[in-house]
């Protein structure tokens, strides 16, 4: 679907984040992973202890949460278990031992966490119900529910937070469910190391098995003996999947420099850019108790508007087997998108206790989905722009003779999204297929819905046409029945935010956390630049006002 923030609903109000978190525990030691082998004492003296060698495990090859710092909650590194908020941990060692690939699996680690495949094509995953947000160490991506298949490329670990942004991160479109942070890879400064993967073929026991090729190449070292280092990674696939008529395709290519030239200042570059090429999957149709029990579907031609139906009906023919691999998806469909991806972290210590770090970030989307059951999306492109700078001053003061230390984070951040997207269908009539048949006929144009051709080859419904021929967007045009252009539309939203956190460790015991944020975000969508050359049917006025409007909240 489109990443179109739907402005139209604002209205003017003041969001200001207020929070104050008070929590109790006592102080825990970081622990890492370690194999201790204990070797016979040689000697036979009383009292004399056996001598134990110990190993430490690398950070990437840990599965406790405790194996490194998150400063994905708040701003600041601090320990999961000195955390007070809900926060699943998930290392790079989990991620290759569970074989996740997508964010389709994210439920294995954090409970009241799932993704569901929406049309077949998984997103963004849904925390508490509602939909999350996808970050990138720290910042806040596009929201994209399933125009571009988010990739794992790039991911060293990853963090899941449950609940709202905090004063550091500000609103997120997704709400009160919470998000999933993304932690690149990073070059390693201690020597060469490369890595090279792949997988030939997916094999089905009993079933449909398919061709399928997938290989990554990870490379990292210093450049600069510890000052500059890279790391540079491809991962690609090519092949079909279980379903008929979908593909699998992906080229990705992801790069980051650390550079340290004085030991005051790092600058931590990331950069990635993949397109893909995939399919909408949308199963079965025409549900009956026989097709979920043992696979016996209801064959038969599809009569539009057949004694005075809404749409349509279907007139059965008699049942047939079906297959799971034999979904609604001509050999025409496809899902194509591209996504860059540019990140710049810069941290400058001032003093022992001083430090200021600046975030940048900038991300382009571009999709474009053709289904000629009864969708199409053109998305020519959405870009964001999202900076963040912090200041951060540690100190301390003494309390009736006990040390009290105290962390402060303020500073300012600004997002800017802009974009142009369309969309053309009103409604996607999955029951006129036979599944049975060609796929070929899989045709909106077709199944006799529409027919006036000065409406477009879909017909009154759309979902047929793309950008630049008659008839599009079915959702726009005076002669549809139905009007759903909420995803055709040009956009503009800015946030611009100031906050400030104050943690404060009392005793060994006791702590306290207070944050404070205000937010003023102006945003504006009207109908895209040209629309009507686009349209055979005038825009009627009821569709522009609903299209053109401006909203600013505070």
């Amino acid at each position: 679907m489109l990443p179109f923030p739907g402005t139209r609903g604002f209205s003017p109000k003041i969001f200001t984040h207020i929070v104050i978190i008070l929590c109790l525990g006592s102080e825990c030691a970081r622990l890492n992973a370690q194999t201790a082998s204990p070797s016979p004492s040689p000697g036979g003296e009383p009292g004399e202890l056996s001598q134990i060698t110990v190993t430490a495990v690398p950070p990437e090859d840990q599965v406790v949460p405790t194996a490194r710092p998150i400063n994905s909650v708040f701003g600041q590194d601090m320990g999961v278990i000195d955390t007070p908020r809900s926060v699943n941990v998930v290392t790079r060692a989990q991620l290759e031992d569970r074989q996740i690939f997508s964010v389709q699996d994210l439920g294995q680690f954090s409970s009241g966490t799932y993704t569901p495949a929406e049309y077949g094509l998984d997103g963004i995953p849904y925390i508490r119900g509602i939909y999350a947000e996808l970050f990138q160490n720290g910042q806040r991506e596009i929201f994209y529910r399933n125009s571009v298949v988010p990739s794992f490329n790039q991911m060293e670990s990853l963090d899941i937070l449950k609940g709202p942004g905090t004063a550091i991160y500000g609103p997120s479109g997704g709400g009160l469910g919470g998000y999933v942070n993304f932690i690149t890879k990073s070059p390693q400064f201690d020597g060469y190391h490369e890595q090279l993967e792949t997988t030939i073929g997916d094999l089905a026991g009993g079933g449909q098995s398919w061709h399928h090729y997938e290989w990554a190449i990870d490379s990292t070292g210093p450049l600069v003996k510890d000052q500059l280092a890279y790391r540079l990674s491809y991962e690609g696939t090519d092949g079909t999947t279980y379903y008929r008529n979908t593909r699998d395709d992906k080229e990705d290519i992801y790069g980051a420099l650390t550079w340290t030239p004085t030991p005051w200042l790092t600058m931590q570059f990331f950069g990635q850019y993949y397109e893909i090429r995939d399919n909408e999957v949308n199963g079965f149709n025409r549900p009956t108790q026989a097709l979920i029990d043992n696979g016996s579907y209801i064959t038969g031609p599809y009569a539009p508007f057949a004694n005075g139906s809404f749409l349509g009906l279907v007139e059965p023919t008699g049942t047939k087997k079906i297959y799971g691999y034999q979904s609604l998806n001509g050999p025409a469909n496809s899902a194509r998108g591209n996504k860059l991806s540019l990140q710049l972290i810069t941290t400058v210590n001032l003093a022992p206790d001083w430090k200021v770090v600046n975030y940048q970030f900038y991300e382009h989307l571009r999709s474009q989905k053709s289904e000629l059951y009864g969708y199409d999306e053109w998305v020519p492109g959405v870009s964001l722009y999202d900076t963040r700078t912090e200041i951060h001053h540690d100190y301390d003061f003494c309390l009736f003779q006990s040390t009290v230390k105290n962390q402060d984070i303020a500073g300012v951040a600004f997002r800017a999204q802009w974009g142009k997207t369309f969309s053309d269908f009103t409604i996607e009539p999955y029951a006129a297929y036979d599944l049975i048949q060609n796929p070929n006929t899989f045709n909106i144009a077709d199944i006799g819905l529409g027919s006036p051709p000065s409406i477009g080859a879909g017909g009154a419904f759309g979902g047929y046409q793309i950008k630049g021929h008659p008839g599009y967007s079915a959702g726009i045009n005076d002669g549809a029945p139905f009007f759903t252009a909420e995803g055709t539309g040009e956009y503009q939203v800015y946030d611009l935010g100031i906050f400030y956190q104050h943690r404060t460790d009392w005793t060994k015991y006791l702590s306290s956390l207070v944050g404070i944020r205000g937010d003023y975000v102006d945003g504006q969508s009207r109908l895209p630049t040209g629309i009507s050359s686009d349209t055979t049917a005038p825009i009627s006025e009821a569709a522009r006002e609903y299209l053109i409007g401006r909203s600013s909240v505070v």
